[in-house]
């Protein structure tokens, strides 16, 4: 047997070994919602798949088969670079004290920053301009609205910290330093201080690290609430009515599980004493026969202008979700009343992922967002009861 075909039988078992790795990607791909991956792995398993049959029968098919593989991977390419950059992407939006805008941040292929809706008319106003290796996001306005804080990250392998500014977007200055990851900034009700989950250096999403801290704005003082190690947080940080306590989605390292994935927990703060009351409401009630086990979750709770009721955001790993043969996750909004301890859902989705709500001051309106992966690219505005939920559509200048 010759030399050339012994290299064009291993080069086809090459082609084929990795036809077999991009099947495998894409259905992860698919598993995830990746739709952005998808393409590419799908070209490429068809791709190597055609060029490992051809070179393996040793005939000119393998020349053939070479060429449509780097066309397909060439259009693969393409169309992931093509999508990456029309993509755009959001956070949770958050109204203003006077209920008339909302901000969040938003990520419009390599370009982010900080945005306003003006709610009368839907218009977006950029407020931010960093730099395109940066990422904005997690805006929250102070009790005045007056100013607002968000967290920025710094691209290139830096770190995240806390900015402030006016709400036109003047006078930005930075509040937080050093080798950490700040994020989900929140203001205290009366304005003196901001709370903050902290990670410390490269242990970003780390038990060992992540806290809840605060800065005062009088004299930026930052003092650690919460010990590091003890939580693993799962979206942000709503203050109680009364301020003198917080509330987070987080799970608690060294506890059971018990089927939750970071269910809610209120921080007490009080005269300095950090205490803490667990809260696991039953959602998997709305699906008693599809859910799969150890699978609830939540991300993101927001306490109602009374504290009287909580909102939260609640996702459940379904069975067969709407008659897919893939398990998937079903992402909702819930409210739970304090006193009762009851809980309803208010508005079911239809996405896989999403974060918020946020509640209009006034106690009437929410906005979230949702996403079909790991992250959002839809506003959506309700009433705090479920009823007439409008998306917003994103038209960015």
């Amino acid at each position: 047997m010759s030399k050339t075909g012994d290299g064009k039988r291993l080069l086809g078992g090459l082609f084929l070994l990795l036809s077999l790795l991009a099947s495998f990607m894409t259905l992860i791909a698919l598993a995830c919602a990746a739709d952005i991956t998808i393409p590419l792995f799908f070209c490429t398993f068809i791709g190597c798949l055609l060029s490992g049959i051809g070179l393996l029968r040793l005939k000119k098919w393998g020349t053939y088969s070479a060429i449509v593989t780097s066309g397909l991977i060439l259009v693969a390419l393409f169309t992931l670079i093509f999508k990456s950059m029309s993509y755009v992407g959001v956070d949770a939006p958050k109204f203003s004290p006077d209920g008339q805008n909302l901000i969040l941040g938003i990520r419009a292929g390599r370009e982010g920053g900080i945005y306003k809706i003006k709610l009368s008319d839907k218009i977006f106003q950029r407020l931010t301009f960093p730099s395109t290796k940066a990422n904005e996001m997690n805006p929250a306005y102070s009790p005045d609205g007056s100013k607002i804080v968000f967290s920025r990250y710094q691209g290139d392998g830096g770190h995240t910290h806390l900015f402030l500014m006016d709400a036109d977007g003047a006078n930005l200055i930075q509040l937080t330093q050093g080798s950490c990851f700040d994020i989900n900034p929140k203001f205290s009700r009366d304005g003196k201080k901001i709370y903050f989950i902290r990670t410390e250096d490269s242990k970003r999403g780390i038990w060992s690290t992540e806290a809840i801290y605060s800065i005062a704005l009088d004299g930026f003082i930052i003092q650690r609430i919460t010990s590091p190690g003890i939580y693993n947080y799962s979206g942000g940080i709503s203050v109680s009515p009364d301020d003198g306590s917080l509330l987070v989605s987080a799970n608690k390292n060294g506890e059971p599980v018990d089927g939750w994935m970071a269910p809610m927990r209120i921080i007490r703060i009080n005269n300095n004493e950090v205490s803490e009351i667990l809260i696991k409401p039953d959602i998997k009630q709305f699906h008693p026969d599809n859910t799969i086990p150890g699978s609830s979750g939540i991300r993101g709770a927001e306490f109602s202008p009374d504290g009287e009721t909580i909102l939260f955001s609640g996702y459940l790993k379904l069975k067969n979700l709407k008659g897919s043969w893939l398990n998937d996750s079903q992402h909702s909004i819930y409210k739970f009343d304090y006193t009762t301890k009851q809980v309803k859902k208010i508005i079911d989705t239809d996405s896989y992922f999403g974060e918020g709500p946020n509640i209009s001051p006034d106690g009437q309106k929410i906005a979230f967002c949702t996403g079909s992966s790991y992250s959002c690219d839809k506003i959506y505005i309700a009433n705090t009861n479920g009823s007439d939920l409008n998306e917003i559509e994103v038209k960015l200048k």
